[in-house]
C-alpha cells in the first residue's frame, strides 16, 4: 500500500509548473542567522529566568490586576496526612479557604463571589455573610458536610468576578451566590484598557502571563512609566493619598467640610470635569495606556449586563444553581471630604434666586442645629421650590433627617432613597431584568435591611459602615435569608434534618456583649468605624477610634489618614503635620514592596 502511494507521488509534477514559474526570492543567510539568534536569545533568557526562579506566575505580583484570566485563584496541593486540596494561590491573599479536590457525596458546596462586601470588609471573612451561611446550614443539616467558600476579592467588579466564577464552576459547586455591582464605576475609572480589551488581547494576556521574560519586560515598562508619570493608581484611596502627599504640608492638606453645610452652586455650562493635568501629559497617558480614561455610564451598564449574562450562562452550562444578591446602598452616606455641588441652569436662575437659595439653605441648617426640625423643613422646602429640577443630594439628606426627627418615617425614607445614584439604580435594574428573563433567584439585600429596621430606615445607625460595606448584623441577615432560601427550595436533601432546638439556636443572633465579638476588634475595623463617625460629624468619637486603631497597628495607613483630617478639623495643625509625615513614610515603604 505504501509503495503504491509513493509511486503516485513520484508521478505528480513537483513543483507544479505554475509554481515553478513564480520568481523565488532567496532569503539571505545573515537574516536567517539573525532570526535564529534572536529566538535563541529569547528562549535562553526565558530558561534562565525559570532556573533562577524569577517571575513565578503563582507568587509574583499581578501586573494585569486580575484581568488576564490565566492564573487560577485556586491551585492543587497535597497536604501531608490530609489529602489533596484546592488552596488559594499565594498572591490571592484575600481568599483564605481551602477545600478537598474530591468532593464527597455528602458534601454541599457553595461559593460566594463578589467584591469587598462579599469578602466582609471591614470585619473580614469571619464576619461575612458566607460565614453566617455556613454556620446556619451546618446546624440545620448536621448530617451534611457544608462547605461555603468565600471567593470575594476587595475591589473586584463584575469583569473579574466573572473570571473567578468560570474557574470555580469546575470545582463541583452545588450553588453559586453572586453579590456584584459595587465596583463597576471604580473599574471604569481605573481599568479602562482592561475592560475594553477584546478577545485577541485577552488571549494575548493569557499567554503573556505565563512567560517570565515577558513579565520582566512588562514590569520594566511599568517601572519606567511610573517614573515618568507617577505610579498607576487603581483605587480611590490610593489616588487620595497620592494627592495629599504630592505637595508640602499646609492647613489645607487635610481639607474637609462641616457636616451641615451649604453646597456650592455650579453653572451647568461650566466644565467641572477637566483633569488637572497638561494636555501633553493626558495625551502621553493615553498612548501609554495609563491613568484615568472615563467610560460613559451607558458603557458601564452594558459591560455589567454582558458579564451577568455570561455568569448565568456559565452556571447553566455546568448544571449549577445560581442566586444573585441585589445591591444595597447606604441612603444616609455622607463624605465630608467633598461636598457634591448643585448644578443649576444659569438661564433660568438669576443672582437674586441664587441669594434666596443660599439664604434659605443657611436658615434651614441653623434651625437643624437648634433642633427646630419643622422650621428647618420649611426652609428646605423653599430651597427645593426655587429649583425643583435640581438634584441636590445634601438637601435630600437634610429633609430626610428633619422628617425622621418629626416621626414621618415613610416620607423620610423616600427622601433618603432619592439620593441613590442613577448609575447604581441602573445596575440593579439590569439584575432585575436578567434574573426575570432567565428565571434566576434574586434576593433584595436592601429590602432585607429595610424590613429588619425599626422604622424602615437604614443607615450608619444599624446596617452600614460606609456607602456599601455592611455591619455584622447586616451580614447575619443575608446569611439567614440565604439559608431560608436554600431550605425553602429544597436544595439540600438530608435524611436527618436539624431538631427544633438546633433551628432555634441558628435563629439567634450574637448578643452585643458576646466575647466572640473580640475577634473583630482590629485596627481595620476600628478605623472603618472611625471614618463612619467622622462622616457623621462625630469628631471626638472619630478621634478616639483613630487613636485606638493606631495603638492596635501603627502601620494602619487609613488610621493615620483619618487622624490627619480629625486633627485639622480640631485646629491641631502640628498633630496633623505629624500624621502627614507618618503617612508619607508608611506610603513610601508600601510603594517599595
Amino acid at each position: 500500500m505504501h509503495s503504491g502511494i509513493r509511486a503516485i507521488l513520484v508521478r505528480l509534477p513537483w513543483p507544479h509548473p505554475a509554481v515553478a514559474r513564480l520568481p523565488m526570492k532567496h532569503i539571505p543567510a545573515p537574516r536567517v542567522r539573525l532570526v535564529i539568534a534572536v529566538v535563541s536569545f529569547l528562549l535562553g533568557a526565558e530558561l534562565i529566568l525559570r532556573v533562577v526562579g524569577y517571575g513565578n506566575p503563582a507568587t509574583r505580583p499581578d501586573p494585569f490586576f486580575g484581568f488576564e484570566g490565566a492564573q487560577p485563584v485556586f491551585e492543587l496541593r497535597d497536604i501531608p496526612g490530609e489529602g489533596r486540596f484546592y488552596v488559594p494561590a499565594p498572591r490571592r491573599s484575600s481568599i483564605t479557604q481551602r477545600f478537598p479536590a474530591q468532593k464527597s457525596a455528602n458534601t454541599y458546596r457553595v461559593f460566594t463571589l463578589g467584591g469587598s462586601t462579599t469578602y466582609g470588609i471591614p470585619y473580614g471573612p469571619d464576619a461575612a455573610f458566607s460565614f453566617w451561611l455556613n454556620e446556619r446550614l451546618s446546624r440545620l443539616y448536621p448530617q451534611k458536610n457544608i462547605e461555603v467558600i468565600n471567593a470575594g476579592v476587595p475591589g473586584y467588579g463584575s469583569a473579574r468576578v466573572l473570571q473567578i466564577l468560570e474557574e470555580v464552576a469546575a470545582y463541583q459547586p452545588d450553588l453559586l451566590v453572586v453579590y456584584t455591582g459595587q465596583n463597576e464605576t471604580r473599574d471604569a475609572r481605573f481599568h479602562y484598557w482592561e475592560l475594553k480589551r477584546g478577545h485577541f488581547r485577552a488571549r494575548l494576556l493569557h499567554w503573556m502571563s505565563r512567560s517570565r521574560l515577558l513579565y520582566l519586560t512588562y514590569e520594566t515598562y511599568v517601572s519606567v512609566v511610573s517614573l515618568a508619570l507617577g505610579p498607576r493608581q487603581t483605587s480611590y484611596a490610593g489616588a487620595m493619598i497620592e494627592g495629599i502627599l504630592s505637595a508640602p504640608f499646609s492647613r489645607t492638606t487635610f481639607k474637609s467640610f462641616d457636616y451641615l453645610a451649604v453646597p456650592p452652586i455650579v453653572d451647568e455650562q461650566q466644565d467641572a470635569g477637566q483633569l488637572n493635568e497638561t494636555r501633553a501629559k493626558r495625551v502621553l497617558k493615553s498612548i501609554l495606556r495609563v491613568g484615568v480614561i472615563p467610560i460613559s455610564s451607558a458603557e458601564v451598564s452594558s459591560i455589567f449586563e454582558q458579564n451577568v449574562e455570561r455568569m448565568i450562562e456559565a452556571a447553566r452550562r455546568n448544571g449549577i444553581k445560581i442566586v444573585f444578591l441585589r445591591n444595597a446602598m447606604n441612603p444616609k452616606f455622607r463624605d465630608v471630604l467633598s461636598i457634591p455641588p448643585v448644578t443649576i441652569p444659569s438661564k433660568s436662575f438669576g443672582e437674586e434666586a441664587k441669594r434666596a437659595w443660599g439664604l434659605n439653605y443657611a436658615n434651614g441648617i441653623q434651625n437643624m442645629k437648634e433642633g427646630k426640625w419643622q422650621e428647618a423643613l420649611r426652609d428646605f422646602e423653599r430651597v427645593r421650590g426655587l429649583c425643583p429640577t435640581c438634584h441636590d443630594s445634601l438637601l435630600l439628606l437634610y429633609q430626610g433627617r428633619c422628617l425622621e426627627e418629626l416621626g414621618h418615617y415613610e416620607e423620610a425614607r423616600r427622601e433618603y432613597e432619592s439620593r441613590f445614584p442613577a448609575e447604581d439604580l441602573e445596575l440593579n435594574d439590569i439584575l432585575d431584568r436578567l434574573t426575570r428573563k432567565h428565571q434566576i433567584a434574586l434576593i433584595d439585600v436592601y429590602g432585607l435591611l429595610k424590613a429588619a429596621s425599626v422604622n424602615g430606615i437604614v443607615g450608619y445607625e444599624n446596617f452600614f459602615t460606609d456607602t456599601v460595606h455592611l455591619t455584622l448584623d447586616a451580614n447575619k441577615l443575608i446569611g439567614a435569608a440565604l439559608t431560608d432560601f436554600i431550605r425553602k427550595e429544597g436544595y439540600i436533601r438530608d435524611s436527618a434534618p436539624a431538631t427544633p432546638e438546633a433551628t432555634a439556636t441558628v435563629a439567634r443572633t450574637t448578643p452585643a456583649g458576646d466575647p466572640g465579638l473580640a475577634r473583630y476588634d482590629t485596627a481595620a475595623v476600628t478605623t472603618a468605624l472611625g471614618w463612619a463617625s467622622f462622616n457623621n460629624g462625630k469628631v471626638d468619637e472619630a478621634l478616639d477610634r483613630g487613636r485606638k486603631a493606631v495603638a492596635q497597628d501603627r502601620a494602619e495607613i487609613q488610621a493615620h489618614l483619618l487622624l490627619g483630617y480629625v486633627y485639622t478639623k480640631l485646629g491641631r495643625l502640628d498633630d496633623a503635620r505629624s500624621e502627614w509625615e507618618t503617612l508619607k513614610q508608611l506610603y513610601r515603604n508600601l510603594s517599595r514592596r
